[in-house]
This record gives structure tokens, sequence and C-alpha cells, in this order.
């Protein structure tokens, strides 16, 4: 038994210590420590009841089912926050930064504006894991973010911030993106990209990117109008050669915030249905 009690007390160490090393997620290591320290008790409490002391077995008993208690709560309520919500918590800090870089699931932010407990920091790592189902956008270094969490900061440098309740991009304009993910955009993006390429004769698509929440909003009447539930506006440059691409663009000159309006039901595909200034 003794052996037995060793083997157990050295799994609850190995698997404290492959959490903390982040080397196994908390949701695995946690539930095999509690469960490698609950059969440590078990058998001690085997132990002190063969040498007759059975207050100490019980003792150790009630400690086993203790934390089994413990251990069970937590699986359920993990596997209960699977089923997470795109609904917000109202009233919780945010703020935006500008994307410095990456270590393993967390993005190594700068604070510029919003919440002040995080925005005097020169430098915070935002964890991945949200708690609500938005998708994390694709984001690389030197695009701007907005983070919504639940003002709980660890105190290490950089701080680390784990209550996060979900992770925006923010436009050009400043303005946080919130209406579509980024492999919404994304596809709305491939649609022009393909009809531009087969279409624009003459002309060379120089940008293209999401124009915001609030020009696509200002053109909801286009879901009306093409029986859709959802539109999308994408604003672009690009060059027209000396051809005038067809006849209708001006030779030898460049476009700027030309804007593409696409539209969309159910979630189905994205359809160009208008474009211009």
């Amino acid at each position: 038994m003794r052996k037995l009690r060793l083997i157990f007390s050295i799994l609850t160490v190995v698997f404290a210590s492959l959490g903390l090393a982040k080397i196994l997620s908390y949701d695995i290591s946690l539930p095999l420590m509690f469960v490698s320290m609950i059969l440590t008790f078990l058998v001690w409490s085997k132990e002190c009841y063969d040498k007759g002391s059975k207050r100490d077995s019980y003792i150790f008993l009630g400690v086993a089912i203790f934390i089994a208690a413990i251990t069970a709560f937590n699986i359920i309520s993990t596997l209960s926050s699977k089923d997470k919500s795109t609904e917000i918590p109202k009233g919780n800090p945010q703020f935006m930064a500008t994307v410095l870089g990456f270590e393993d699931n967390y993005i190594l932010v700068d604070p510029y504006k919003g919440d002040e407990a995080i925005n005097s920091m020169d430098m915070a790592f935002v964890s991945k894991d949200v708690i609500s189902k938005i998708d994390v956008p694709d984001v690389k270094e030197g695009d701007k973010i907005s983070v919504v969490y639940n003002g709980s900061i660890a105190k290490s440098y950089p701080a680390k911030l784990e209550g996060v309740f979900a992770i925006y991009p923010i436009d050009k304009n400043g303005d946080t993106i919130r209406l579509y993910s980024q492999e919404e955009i994304n596809s709305a993006i491939d649609v022009i990209k393909k009809e531009f390429e087969k279409d624009w004769k003459g002309c060379t698509l120089k940008e293209i990117h999401y124009a915001g929440d609030k020009v696509s909003e200002d053109h909801q009447e286009f879901t009306a109008r093409y029986n859709a539930d959802e539109v999308i506006v994408l604003v672009s440059t690009f060059d027209v050669d000396e051809s005038g691409g067809d006849g209708s663009l001006n030779p030898n000159s460049t476009y700027t915030d030309w804007n593409w309006i696409l539209v969309r039901k159910n979630g189905g595909k994205w359809k160009h249905v208008d474009h211009g200034y």
C-alpha cells in the first residue's frame, strides 16, 4: 500500500507540473492531478484502517470525498462552458491595443485606449481561449484589436488576461468590427477578387478590405432590394491602364475608396450586387 501511495503522490506532482509548464492544458492536467490526489488519500485511509486507526482513516476518506466532489463540479462546469454564447455580458471593461507578437496561446499587445487598469501598462498577454464562441480574429503583428474581459489581471510581467470574453479586429477607421468574423469578411473579399480578375480587364486591384460595421449598416436597404438578410461593404483601391478598362473608367488613373456591396441570405454565399462611389 505504501508503494501505491508513493506512486499516486508522484503522479499528483507530475500532473500539476505538466499543467503549470503548459505542456498539458488545465482542462486535462487538473482533473488528472485531482484523481491522483484522491487515490493517494484513499490508499492512506486504507492504511490507517488496517492499522486500527479508524479516526485517521475516516479523516482521509472525508478529504478524498471532498476532493472528488470538487473535481466532479469542475468537470461538469468545464463541459457546460463548452456551450459558449455570442452574447457578451454588458458592463465589462474593454480596451484597444496593438498586436506586438504571439506566445503559446496568448497575444502580446500594447494597450492604447480604453480600460484604465490595463491602459496604464506598456504590454499585456491576452488569452486566445475566449469565453464566448465568437471566433478569435486572424491577426498579425501591427494589427489593432479590441478586447473585452472580466477585469481580472494576473500579477506578472507582462500582465496576463485569462478571463477574456471576446477579441475583435479594428478596421482602418479605428472602429471595432463586430458584425462579421474574419472568415466571413475574407469570403466576401474572395468573391470580389475572382470577379475582378475575370471581368475587370486593364485594371489592377491594389488593396481591398472591409469598410467597417457602420458603413455596412448604412447600406441595409440592399437587403430588402435583393431579398437578403445581410449586407457587407468592402472598399478598394485599383489602377486603370491606358485602355480605360471597359471604357467607362479614366485611363492611366487610380481609383481609391471604391465600394463593393455584397449581400447574402441565411448565412449563404456572398453575392456582389453593386459597386462604385
